[in-house]
């Protein structure tokens, strides 16, 4: 199995998750970029010089996995292909 087809068989527990369009921050120093959950769409600040590279995403950070200490990303093409499929809302701030 390959790892885009783990990801999208581990993608059940994202049903209904409620996700935040948001500008990438990174959370560390040493951590510069994530990538979307499905297509892999690198998500980074302007400042990584990567012009391939995504700077607004969705951010998902109610992780329901034992022991998971990170957020999950989605780029905002795959939000939209899969948001009817997985139930998923967008959270917009006031």
């Amino acid at each position: 199995m390959t790892e885009q087809e783990r990801e999208w068989n581990d993608a059940e527990w994202l049903r209904g998750a409620e996700w935040h369009l948001v500008a990438f921050r990174k959370p560390r120093l040493n951590w510069d970029h994530e990538h979307c959950k499905f297509c892999f769409q690198k998500i980074a600040e302007v400042s990584l010089g990567d012009p391939k590279a995504i700077q607004v995403a969705y951010r998902w950070s109610e992780h329901p996995h034992e022991n998971a200490n990170r957020d999950e990303w989605l780029c905002p093409s795959c939000f939209r292909e899969y948001q009817k499929e997985y139930g998923w809302s967008e959270v917009v701030k006031p």
